[in-house]
């Protein structure tokens, strides 16, 4: 645990040469790599969100599940950026599912004179991906009420409700093992057609794309019936509401909400994995901070071992410390060694480790 009280020291105060005899030859570098985090990223994407939507997805049951795709026509738009806004401002994946899910049951005062039965949709989710061409298009999972022919979407209904392309269809899901690979090669690749990696790859125009997100997924929400209600006597929304809001209104005086930094997906991507976040040990100090080079420059030519949920464990010199310090960025932290969670054990000379209050070893 940090200690609150240890004062954050300035790196290259153990550096110099008067004090360098007090640092010890060997130290130990515990490095991750700092990663956007963002699901366009093509590594990130498998941390979290990959794993997330696989989840999402195999709750499905497959004799109930419907794939719908939907694509955009080029010649109805100037450009794709165009067409998504358009998509997003009208929201038009969620008006066509609202239109499935009530049918139409007239024709009085509508166009065309095809009639559909309700379809009762209990969940849906929608993956929004790219074409070769750099126009989006969209996966949309059904899971409705009725499996087999009952629960059919048909192709007639969804060109009545979708007007901005006509290639859009409905792909059955034909067997447990058609579902199961589906949702392998989905969890495997992070898209949903094989060989086609150029889906989920950000056409150049959306690398500079600032006037919204792109969001890659999005469903039905909870039920809200399952929404747990509060007892009779609690504190409910009527016996609190007026000091919530005295009380909201006065940190938002207090706290001013800080300016947002838009940035586009180009530089969030392009920035992905070229700083470093460093602990180094030593036998008196420890260390963290941010450094402005590539995870690949800080491993080089050293070896180390990787410890999952910890990072690359390299152990160094003192050279090592001093290259670092000229690529410092965020100084987060230098302390005693004693100060931390950390302890140098010198119990056996010729195999000196940093054990750790959690149990860690290295050495």
């Amino acid at each position: 645990m940090r200690n609150p009280v240890a004062e954050i020291a300035p790196l290259s105060s153990i550096l110099y040469e008067e004090k360098r005899q007090r640092v010890p030859e060997r130290i130990l570098q515990i490095v991750r790599k700092c990663k956007c985090g963002s699901p366009q990223c093509p590594q990130c994407q498998f941390i979290s969100w990959v794993p997330k939507e696989t989840e999402i997805i195999k709750s499905y049951r497959w004799p109930f599940t419907r794939e719908i795709v939907l694509t955009i026509n080029p010649s109805l738009f100037n450009s794709p950026q165009e067409a998504l806004d358009y998509v997003k401002e009208h929201k038009s994946i969620s008006n066509f599912i609202r239109d499935i899910q009530r049918g139409r049951t007239s024709t009085r005062g509508s166009i065309g004179r095809d009639l559909f039965n309700p379809i009762t949709i209990l969940k849906w989710r929608v993956h929004q991906e790219f074409t070769r061409n750099g126009w989006p298009h969209w996966h949309i999972l059904l899971e409705v009420q009725e499996a087999g022919k009952a629960g059919m979407i048909g192709e007639k209904r969804i060109h009545h409700y979708w007007k901005l392309s006509t290639w859009c269809y409905e792909q059955p899901i034909k067997s447990a093992y058609h579902w199961q690979r589906k949702v392998g090669d989905f969890q495997k690749l992070g898209y949903w057609l094989q060989d086609k990696q150029y889906q989920t790859e950000l056409p150049s125009w959306a690398r500079e794309y600032k006037s919204r997100t792109i969001r890659r997924a999005g469903g039905s929400k909870l039920n809200k019936q399952a929404i747990t209600q509060a007892e009779p006597g609690g504190y409910n929304e009527g016996t609190i509401s007026l000091e919530v809001a005295l009380m909201v209104e006065i940190l938002q005086y207090l706290y001013p909400k800080p300016i947002a930094i838009i940035r586009t997906y180009g530089e969030i991507l392009d920035g992905c994995g070229q700083k470093v976040w460093v602990r180094i040990l030593t036998e008196k100090v420890l260390i963290e901070g941010i450094f402005d080079m590539p995870y690949c420059d800080l491993r080089g030519d050293k070896s180390g071992t990787y410890h999952g949920k910890v990072g690359y464990v390299i152990p160094g010199d003192i050279w090592d410390l001093k290259r670092l310090n000229e690529k410092i960025d965020i100084n987060l932290r230098v302390i005693s060694l004693q100060d931390s969670d950390w302890k140098y054990d010198r119990t056996d000379p010729a195999h000196n480790k940093w054990v750790s209050t959690r149990g860690e070893t290295y050495g």
